[in-house]
């Protein structure tokens, strides 16, 4: 997404970049893991590969074939801050201009050549105007920004970006990246170059150039869903211009091994390729040994350009992961807080079973993604993307509830029941997003218009581990000490089978047409529509006893229109404000794979629901200081959602309503880029007010929405000391969260209706520096967490609820090799 065109063409959006075929296989469940010895000789050969001798072959090209600039505008920036020195008295010839550090070789076209804290262009070529001028919320982090705070998944980076909050695999949902944006639960509205990525995965970071998560309803972009806003990953494409090499390898606590390696070849002026490589291996600071974490990845991608009018780029994305999973710890009754607060509970206590057979959890990627871009003339310009691609998950991870505790008895002789969370889901896509970019004038105002059509289709197959065609049985185990279990009940937590399939299918039409509309040079008008088809039929075993609340068979059509309209003024070329209105809808059967109608799922017992529907309005303004290398946001924002779907009472076997009101009001600050030369810094500040406005049952009305926390904040800086040195830190911080299925407190019990279960608030601190010994080599030191807080990512939303434990205090040695 994110091509502009001016005068010359824009590079757009790119794509997934996928990998070699040289990834090993994630081993199976019950087979072994891969051991220490081969993550040592892996990393090894890695530096080796990227010794001065090996990389000076793939560096022959670049002194002896030099190519003819792009016609890209983020890329002309960076010449022009690289310009050529003045020429001599009497010499009509400039001087030559130097030739760019490797740094600058593999630098992001999207940010500030200078500030690459600053994104100045979205990735999207749905947003076609720079981030300083569109009329909307949107937290864009870079990738020096994941690189220096050592991010390497989309869970780490919501830990640390405010307004984006972690959730549980809830109602029936899979285990993933589950998230909340704006007080909204958002698990399905992550994309990838701007086309939806339903596997449900846990998402790495090691091919991504810049992560943009637009914030409020965004109907017209994205389509279903996007209540709060959208998480966009935009992936590392063909650079045209250089070649270069990028090699990191980490060392750190917690047995951690990673390697990186991101290679782009010019193989000719009209053909460019590009590799990434990961292998990454760790544990979990703070938690039990036994909870691991193993990936192989890659990305492949290469674009040919046979005329300069036209571009096809194609791309492998290919991820394997296989960990232990840590489903945290259970609540205290008398505290309604987790156990490691007040039961005296150690923070390292893991209530999962590492012997083979048992506890698992296991990612699968394949997904090729193939671009084609004409550019019929300076005002006209074709993109059409298409992606075919399956995902895999399955897991089987003991998930801590407390059953057998009493206030009137000791911690010590209470017990946790240990569930088991499983599930073997695969996700095939395959889709088309076409669309064309037109400029022109009429009656004197500018247009860029984007007008397309998206077709897809998303096939889930699901299933279950069963003992011998029975539900897997809970166990119970002490709650200070928790011990393996007995061989026999091992056994019989020991999965052998599994239930028949349950296979979903959803079939999307989307036609769409937004407009930027230049009135003047102070005025700007964006608006767009968006009409969409929603089609899903599931098809599975009924129930032993007929029940239309959990039969999963059915089907849901819909169709709805989603708009936006969004008005920005510019009194002076370094100032923006801007007023915005956007709708988006929540069919029912949203999420494929969940089981739970209030979490998106689809029974027979749905016919009558309503689509929940979605408005926003957003205030704000946006500047570009200090040079126009640093740009601040402020923006007052309200969502609301009608028709949301409420579930009944604990006990009640009645399906949801569609009678509640929810609203969430708030205020955005945000910050990026440069203060001065040598000071970067990047954060944000969000504060919210949350509110069911109306409820089936009065009882929720005035309530605040659960699982959310009302002020997020976080603050990277760094400063450069030297020439060499530099040194930085970053401090996160979120309020406390209370549980519940929609409203907080909502789950409870006959004794206790309104009882509260909530994770504190917590602060988090890190620190990070970096030395480079030459323009090729550098070694980066990231101490995260470190006054070692405990704190949780998440709770479950049920009466009897569990936490996900935060990692503890970390460190990081992480060495870079650019050429």
């Amino acid at each position: 997404m994110g091509d502009h065109m001016h005068s010359s063409a824009r590079v757009p959006g790119s794509l997934r970049r996928p990998l070699t075929g040289a990834v090993p296989e994630s081993p199976r469940r019950g087979q072994p893991r891969v051991d220490v010895n081969a993550a040592k000789l892996m990393t090894a050969a890695c530096l080796l590969a990227a010794s001065p001798a090996s990389l000076a072959i793939a560096q022959s090209t670049s002194s002896n074939n030099p190519l003819p600039p792009l016609s890209v505008e983020a890329n002309s920036a960076k010449k022009r801050a690289q310009s050529s020195q003045p020429s001599s008295a009497g010499s009509a010839a400039p001087a030559p201009a130097p030739e760019p550090t490797p740094e600058q070789k593999a630098a992001s076209p999207y940010v500030d050549p200078v500030a690459p804290y600053k994104v100045q262009e979205s990735g999207s070529n749905k947003i076609t105007e720079p981030l300083a001028d569109t009329p909307k919320t949107i937290t864009a982090v870079s990738k020096q920004v994941l690189e220096d705070t050592a991010t390497t998944s989309v869970r780490e980076l919501a830990r640390q970006t405010p307004g984006v909050t972690l959730g549980f695999a809830e109602g029936g949902n899979a285990f993933g990246d589950s998230l909340y944006i704006r007080g909204f639960n958002a698990r399905g509205d992550i994309f990838v170059d701007g086309m939806r990525d339903p596997g449900n995965a846990s998402r790495e970071t090691f091919a991504v150039e810049q992560v943009e998560i637009y914030k409020g309803p965004g109907g017209t972009i994205a389509g279903r869903g996007v209540t709060g806003g959208a998480i966009n990953l935009i992936t590392k494409k063909p650079n045209e211009a250089y070649n270069f090499v990028d090699v990191s390898t980490m060392f750190g606590t917690d047995k951690t091994v990673r390697t990186t390696v991101d290679v782009n070849q010019v193989i000719s002026s009209g053909l460019a390729v590009r590799g990434n490589v990961l292998f990454h291996d760790s544990h979990v600071a703070g938690r039990d040994d036994d909870v691991q974490d193993q990936r192989w990845g890659g990305l492949l991608a290469a674009t040919i350009k046979p005329t300069d009018a036209f571009k096809f780029t194609i791309d492998y994305y290919r991820l394997r992961t296989d960990g232990v999973p840590d489903f945290g710890v259970p609540f205290d009754p008398r505290t309604k807080l987790p156990v490691t607060e007040t039961a005296g509970v150690p923070r390292d206590t893991w209530y999962g079973d590492a012997r083979p057979g048992r506890d698992f959890m296991k990612n699968e990627a394949d997904i090729v993604t193939g671009t084609a871009e004409w550019k019929v003339s300076d005002g006209v310009k074709v993109t059409s993307k298409t992606r075919v691609g399956r995902t895999t998950v399955d897991y089987l991870a003991s998930s801590t509830e407390e059953t057998s505790i009493s206030d009137a008895t000791l911690p010590s002789t209470w017990t946790a029941t240990a569930h088991n969370a499983n599930r073997l889901q695969q996700t095939d896509l395959i889709g088309n997003q076409t669309d064309v970019t037109l400029k022109f004038a009429t009656a004197g105002f500018r247009h860029t218009v984007v007008a397309g059509v998206e077709l897809s289709r998303e096939e889930v197959t699901q299933q279950s581990y069963q003992r011998n065609g029975a539900n897997l049985p809970n166990q119970a185990v002490n709650l200070l000490d928790p011990q393996p279990l007995s061989a026999a009940a091992q056994l019989a937590a020991t999965p052998n089978n599994l239930t028949a399939p349950i296979n979903r299918l959803l079939d999307t039409t989307a036609v769409y047409l937004l407009d930027t509309i230049k009135l003047n040079p102070q005025w700007t008008l964006n608006a767009g529509v968006r009409l969409d088809h929603f089609d899903r039929t599931d098809t599975g075993p009924h129930p032993a006893a007929p029940n239309p609340n959990n039969d999963p068979n059915g089907s849901r059509q819909d169709t709805f229109f989603n708009w936006n309209v969004g008005l920005v003024y510019k009194p002076i070329p370094i100032a923006a404000f801007y007023v915005a209105y956007a709708t988006s809808t929540n069919p029912v059967g949203q999420e494929l794979d969940a089981t739970q109608v209030d979490y998106g799922g689809l029974t027979l017992s749905l016919s009558g629901l309503k689509p929940e529907q979605n408005t926003a309005i957003e205030v704000g303004t946006k500047w570009e200081l200090f040079n126009r290398h640093l740009l601040a946001t402020a923006a007052l924002f309200q969502t609301t959602k009608e028709n949301a779907r409420e579930p009944n009472p604990l006990g009640n076997p009645n399906p949801p309503t569609d009678t509640g009101e929810f609203r969430v009001r708030g205020v955005e600050l945000g910050a990026q880029g440069k203060l001065t030369e040598r000071w970067s810094v990047y954060g944000g500040l969000v504060v919210m007010e949350t509110e069911v406005t109306d409820s089936s049952n009065p009882r929720y009305i005035g309530r605040r929405l659960a699982n959310i926390p009302n002020t997020q904040f976080n603050l990277l800086t760094k400063y450069q000391l030297t020439e060499n040195l530099t040194i930085g830190g970053q401090a996160v911080y979120a309020s406390e969260v209370f549980g519940g299925l929609f409203a907080a407190g909502q789950v409870g019990t006959a004794a206790q209706p309104d009882a509260f279960n909530r994770i504190p608030e917590h602060w988090r601190f890190d620190l990070l520096s970096e030395y480079r010994f030459s323009n090729n080599f550098s070694a980066q030191l990231n101490v995260v967490n470190v006054t070692n807080e405990l704190y949780y990512d998440s709770l479950y939303r049920a009466a009897t609820p569990f936490a996900f434990v935060a990692p503890g205090r970390a460190g990081y040695l992480t060495l870079n090799w650019k050429y």
